[in-house]
């Protein structure tokens, strides 16, 4: 699928930040800092334990604005040492076309192989003078030691909400979808700081012609609720059929269902304990696959922890 063509179906892709202060969050006056001498960029490690914050976008920001060749990578799919030595290895090796060093983008790089990564830090060392890297992980403690020595470490966490909700109403005027201010904010609340959730959700809402207000956000939310009451009544077959036909995103309500046992009175402490456990290794398991296959089959040992 063509780039343009995805930018017209995806508003994630459609409205990703250009330049670097485009980019919600703390780090770009510090990234800023680094661009005003291109020849001397280090090399980055973007870290957030939430998907959706801006690591990717930040990424191609700074590709964008430096206008430097590239290599994209996603290193959950292509983690093998044989991706890092041939194409990683390829691109490193020859200068840019404009002067400017080249930039290997690895995403998810804390899908790299324990074989691949040391071989990964010997090109860092090796072609310094013509590329540097920029790796975004979730799982800090899956990349060695050497890897994160050889990069300047930002940290990508809970952006303001007050910035986020900026960004979102200028959305819904370009696409001219009708908000209220309570449902921004209540939209914010269900997916901080999934920001990139928040933008799929508000996309899902025009689909559906409807609007960015409380009662809309507020279906998702119940419909959450709904299947939590399902699943505690053990109603299996219910749950998965609604499951595999698109009822919820697996990974929101993952997230969502996590903070709700939490509150959840009704439920004995050894029971939340089981339930925590499935939860906390979907959230583990989802981005190396398909999210709605994780989930469905993870509702066989949610119901069995409640038993």
């Amino acid at each position: 699928m063509s780039e343009v063509l995805l930018k017209n179906i995806l508003w994630q892709e459609k409205y990703r930040p250009a330049k670097v202060m485009d980019v919600i969050g703390k780090s770009r006056e510090k990234i800023s800092m680094y661009l005003k001498n291109p020849q001397n960029i280090p090399n980055f490690l973007f870290v957030s334990a939430t998907p959706g914050t801006g690591k990717t976008s930040m990424a191609k920001a700074i590709i964008n604005e430096l206008g430097c060749d590239y290599l994209l990578l996603n290193s959950s799919d292509e983690r093998g040492v044989d991706a890092i030595r041939e194409k990683v290895k390829e691109f490193s090796k020859t200068l840019s076309t404009n002067g400017i060093r080249k930039c290997v983008f690895l995403d998810e790089a804390d899908g790299l192989t324990p074989i691949a990564q040391p071989a990964l830090r010997n090109l860092m060392e090796t072609y310094s003078k013509n590329v540097f890297f920029i790796l975004t992980c979730n799982y800090e403690s899956k990349i060695i030691e050497p890897l994160v020595n050889r990069c300047v470490r930002i940290e990508f966490n809970k952006p303001q909400k007050e910035d986020i909700a900026e960004y979102l109403i200028n959305i819904c005027k370009n696409e001219e979808l009708t908000y209220t201010k309570e449902g921004i904010e209540k939209l914010i609340q269900l997916e901080y700081p999934s920001i990139r959730g928040m933008v799929n959700t508000m996309q899902d809402l025009k689909n559906q012609e409807m609007d960015v207000v409380p009662d809309a956000i507020s279906l998702k939310d119940e419909a959450f609720i709904q299947v939590w009451k399902d699943i505690k009544e053990l109603k299996f077959s219910q749950v998965w059929e609604f499951v595999k036909t698109g009822g919820i995103e697996p990974e929101v309500f993952n997230k969502w269902l996590f903070y709700e046992v939490g509150k959840d009175n009704d439920l004995p402490l050894i029971k939340k304990m089981k339930v925590l456990r499935v939860l906390a290794e979907n959230e583990k398991t989802m981005r190396y696959g398909d999210s709605l296959i994780i989930f469905s089959g993870s509702l066989v040992d949610l119901v069995a922890a409640l038993k």
